[in-house]
């Protein structure tokens, strides 16, 4: 669903959270480290590469807070074979983004807030779904990869049916 979304005039900063990628742990530490900011968003690409999407769902829908579609929703809304995924980081820490609009100023002012969790429930799971060890240690370490292997089984069938067609 499209909607315009309308700050008021005495808004004074916004937080950005982009890429949960199922990653509930991470989600819910947004949402606490940032539970006095009225205006909060998530950036998209909500599920994908881990266990429970629905746990990060359900925690960005009952925030309230608005999400956009990132660039994996749309390439699984869209039937796509890639999103155009790639990763490195190094630490299991996460972050987010503040935009603070000061009075007067003239351009909001950015801010990237490192954020710490943990990423041990999430990384369970992974290994309970049965998820290869290079998910979960991806995680934890902060090192992604992106492949077919590393899927959850309903996202594998879809990468295999890809996988196949690229070789017709």
């Amino acid at each position: 669903m499209h909607a315009d979304i309308i700050l008021p005039d005495a808004c004074e900063t916004i937080a950005l959270a982009g890429g949960p990628y199922s990653n509930f742990a991470a989600v819910k530490a947004f949402l606490a480290a940032t539970a006095a900011i009225p205006y909060r968003f998530c950036l998209g690409d909500i599920g994908g590469f881990g266990p429970h999407p629905d746990r990060t769902r359900d925690l960005i829908r009952g925030s309230g807070m608005a999400c956009l579609q990132g660039n994996y929703d749309h390439a699984v809304g869209f039937d796509e074979r890639d999103c155009g995924c790639g990763y490195l980081d190094g630490t299991p820490r996460v972050g987010y983004a503040l935009l603070r609009f000061p009075r007067g100023a003239a351009a909001p002012a950015p801010e990237l807030v490192p954020l710490d969790y943990d990423p041990t429930p999430v990384a369970a799971a992974m290994r309970a779904e049965g998820l290869p060890d290079a998910f979960p240690e991806s995680l934890e370490r902060g090192v992604w990869t992106t492949c077919a292997a590393i899927m959850p089984s309903a996202e594998r069938v879809v990468a295999e049916r890809y996988a196949a067609s690229a070789v017709t």
